[in-house]
């Protein structure tokens, strides 16, 4: 029979393990991160990591804080935040609590389907808000995780990317600006759970983690413990069929993305389909399924694949086609493709501009300014202010026909893409005369003023 200092010494080595896989993936980082964050939920995993962290303050020596997300969902969410900070403290941690709710109720009919995808991009949303590009974000996903998220995308038809599950280290600037790093999915929850236990720790539960309504916990629960009564190794098993498949993906990756560079245009990041269906069709669906992973962080199934292809690619040249997936959306415009997000930005407001003064004017997402010139010249040109618009149907006075005929010409001239004409700023001088569509067209008294000079006129970058 082991006796206790057997059991000692198995729990002294099992945390070494869990000690150098942290310090193996921190170290493969180049480079080495400036900050380190440790998504804590509250929850056993996230708070064992955290705990293995503080161990290793000395040996990382790099700043690290905790982070955890307020969902909002559960009525105990408040108290498991209150605990998060209680043990932060007396572990001489930094924590950010960030709020996302996400505004959906789960009823009794199952409706909040869609309740798990949404808490997922909220979770990323909040890390990439405080994450920087050259930190580490650890989250305490093990072995069991790796083998539900398998299952859960063989069910859903991802094809072999998906089959890969999830990554140890990997960049994904989509879903978050610096690393994201697993440590321990190699490690089997048992493992975890009985080195918690041993540590003394004391972790939040989720109850929500038993509602069987949502797809990863009828697998967790159903699922999962049928195939490992029947094969007891099912789940190194699937670790396995994870690292082979991401090992076969990173090879077939490579060979993609360099196909993708003479498909996708660079200022837009559009698939050129004039381009794409010079190849054979198997092959079109893997260019097309590695260009929608690559630009959302998101594996498409099958069906997805499917109907981007028949709908969009397939619909005739004059039309418009959209399909929507999650938060983004797919068009087609002329001869390519486009990834949107499924909620555009606003439009701004209609505002006046002292560009005379050399200050920038912000523009949705982008800035507009003067280039070119210095920007006194504008004030002979009695341009020194302006008023920047969009051409949004009834926002103005000045949108008359004409100049909604001549912007219409310059849009199809420059092949701008019809969701994105609503956005572009339009600048008007004092009598209401267009002057400026930046970027695209200047007014003939711009054009011939500086005629001798490349590049000049008002530009939205």
């Amino acid at each position: 029979m082991p006796s206790r200092v057997d059991d000692e010494k198995d729990s002294s080595m099992t945390i070494s393990v869990l000690k150098a896989a942290v310090l193996e993936l921190v170290r493969a980082c180049e480079p080495l991160p400036k900050t380190i964050w440790v998504a804590y939920s509250g929850g056993l995993d996230s708070y064992l990591l955290l705990w293995v962290v503080v161990q290793l303050r000395s040996t990382l020596n790099i700043p690290f804080k905790a982070i955890h997300v307020h969902h909002g969902l559960q009525t105990e969410a408040d108290a498991w935040a209150g605990h998060c900070q209680v043990v932060c403290e007396s572990l001489s941690v930094p924590l950010l609590i960030e709020h996302a709710g996400v505004g959906e109720q789960v009823d009794k009919t199952g409706a909040a389907k869609g309740l798990e995808a949404l808490a997922r991009e909220l979770r990323y949303a909040a890390f990439a808000k405080w994450v920087g590009a050259k930190d580490l974000l650890l989250l305490g996903h093990h072995l069991n995780d790796q083998a539900e998220t398998v299952l859960l995308r063989l069910v859903r038809g991802t094809g072999v990317e998906g089959m890969a599950g999830m990554v140890g280290l990997c960049s994904n600037p989509v879903l978050c600006p610096g690393y994201i790093g697993r440590p321990w999915l190699k490690i089997s929850k048992q493992v975890l759970r009985e080195q918690a236990l041993a540590l003394g720790l004391k972790w939040v539960e989720d109850e929500s983690n038993e509602d069987l309504r949502f797809d990863r916990n009828y697998i967790r629960h159903v699922l999962l413990p049928g195939i490992f009564n029947r094969w007891p190794s099912g789940l190194q098993a699937l670790g396995r069929l994870a690292q082979l498949s991401g090992e076969h993906q990173a090879v077939l990756s490579g060979y993609l993305s360099e196909s993708l560079c003479t498909l996708v245009d660079t200022k837009t990041a559009a698939l050129r389909l004039d381009l794409l269906q010079q190849y054979e069709h198997i092959r079109q669906k893997a260019l097309l399924r590695h260009w929608l992973i690559t630009h959302t962080g998101i594996y498409p199934s099958h069906t997805l694949i499917e109907e981007i292809m028949q709908t969009v690619m397939g619909a005739r040249k004059d039309a418009q086609p959209c399909v929507r997936w999650s938060q983004w959306q797919i068009r087609r415009y002329q001869q390519s493709l486009y990834i949107l997000l499924a909620v555009q930005p606003p439009v701004p407001e209609s505002k006046e501009w002292n560009c005379a003064q050399g200050v920038d004017m912000p523009w949705g997402e982008r800035i507009i300014k003067w280039q070119g010139s210095d920007c006194e010249s504008l004030q002979q040109l009695g341009l020194g202010r302006v008023r920047v618009q969009s051409r949004q149907v009834g926002q103005v006075e000045s949108m008359t026909k004409s100049v909604n005929k001549r912007l219409k010409k310059i849009f199809q001239e420059h092949a701008v893409p019809p969701w994105q004409r609503d956005l572009w700023p339009l600048l008007f001088d004092s009598h209401q005369k267009l002057v400026s569509v930046p970027g695209l067209w200047q007014a003939d008294c711009i054009t011939s003023t500086f005629s001798g000079i490349k590049k000049v006129g008002f530009f939205w970058i």
